[in-house]
């Protein structure tokens, strides 16, 4: 497919994408909250701001699995005798934590050295507000960590952190990791831990394309593997998955598992948001979601084989506030609005005539119009 020739000066950094479109969670994430925040990032490649609340989204994760070693947080779990320091009280030994305060000064380190780190790479960080660094040092981590200890010792280690899936179905190239795959009597229960704001409504449950994506990853392992189907109790189903004629099974329950819930107080909060939300996913859903990708993924081509000259427009409201791409989207903007001013052919509909052009005013009738002998001016029929 190629590029956009005609848009190097509005678009310089746009880019071409292959017949197979690739989908990973994060890219279905930003399709389905804005698909202009989807072409910017994507297919024009546009700078990324790095908000605060990524970092400690990376950190909690991390804690529970690290996404590049893979070490769990029951990795690092060991007995009090199992901790070993140096002179210095630095832990040195594989094992990290005994206890909920031992595990919060390992949190707080870990986050002091991802800030070194991005300090060092010279990656801005959005901060909130000044001191929100410290503010997660001494508060954030210690009121989330001391529960989290104690929850996930009595809950146990999961059968799968971190799992990865890579497939093609129809044409689309699926990857990405699953937070955790656990086993709860009868159901197959997959986790995805967040650290966004607690309150989650009904349609964010039943409408996230991300969960819907991790319940068919799951099944289209389960139809490729074997063990790995014997191993989470889908052995005897596997052969109906991957659309022959099943997409999801009825025994997968996503779910989603709110780390700053952990931080509320039961007593002082009004509205006490819950720790775990559970939905389901059904066939219609992940049928639903392809639909959603035809939607994008034709608005794609159409930009590339220059059909359209514009990405998908602004969609200005309150969730543009947290948008990553804010800033970019409102610098192509103007870049946009330069070019409908010089470029009149835009501003024309496909019979050449200019949008507004013969509009009539009310206090025209609409046999005088008929007198102007506008032949491209059409009357709705009583």
């Amino acid at each position: 497919m190629k590029n956009l020739e005609s848009s190097v000066v509005l678009y310089p950094k746009v880019v071409a994408i292959f017949d197979v479109f690739n989908w990973s969670s994060t890219r279905l994430n930003f399709a389905n909250y804005c698909k202009r925040r989807y072409f910017l990032k994507y297919i024009l490649r546009e700078e990324q701001l790095l908000p605060s609340v990524y970092r400690r989204g990376s950190l909690m994760h991390n804690l529970m699995c690290h996404e590049k070693t893979g070490v769990t947080f029951w990795d690092r779990l060991g007995k009090k005798e199992e901790i070993k320091r140096n002179k210095k009280g630095k832990v040195i030994s594989k094992k990290k934590y005994s206890n909920p305060e031992e595990f919060v000064d390992y949190a707080q380190g870990q986050w002091l050295m991802m800030c070194n780190q991005d300090e060092k790479a010279g990656r801005s960080i959005e901060w909130r507000f000044d001191g929100e660094m410290w503010e997660i040092y001494n508060h954030y981590i210690p009121q989330v960590c001391n529960p989290l200890f104690d929850y996930a010792v009595n809950e146990g280690p999961p059968i799968y952190s971190e799992l990865k899936f890579d497939f093609l179905f129809e044409k689309r190239r699926f990857k990405g990791k699953i937070d955790e795959i656990r086993l709860n009597r009868e159901s197959i229960v997959i986790r995805d831990y967040k650290t966004e704001s607690p309150w989650a409504g009904e349609m964010k449950l039943l409408g996230n394309p991300q969960l819907t994506l991790y319940c068919f990853a799951v099944c289209s392992l389960a139809y490729k593997d074997g063990e790995f189907a014997k191993s989470i109790g889908l052995e005897n189903e596997r052969e109906r998955f991957f659309g022959n004629p099943n997409y999801i099974s009825d025994r997968i329950k996503p779910e989603l598992f709110m780390f700053d819930t952990l931080r509320r107080d039961p007593e002082t909060t009004k509205s006490m948001p819950e720790l775990i939300y559970r939905t389901t996913r059904k066939d219609d859903d992940i049928l639903a979601l392809f639909l959603n990708l035809q939607d994008i993924e034709e608005e794609v081509k159409e930009f590339l084989s220059r059909r359209k000259k514009l990405i998908p427009s602004t969609e200005f409201g309150k969730k543009c506030d947290d948008c990553d791409m804010r800033k970019s989207c409102l610098s192509v903007l103007e870049r946009e609005l330069e070019f409908l001013k010089s470029d009149k052919d835009s501003l024309k509909d496909k019979t050449g005539q200019r949008y507004f052009s013969f509009v009539s005013p009310y206090s025209i009738g609409k046999q005088k119009c008929r007198r102007y002998k506008q032949k491209r001016f059409r009357w709705k029929k009583k």
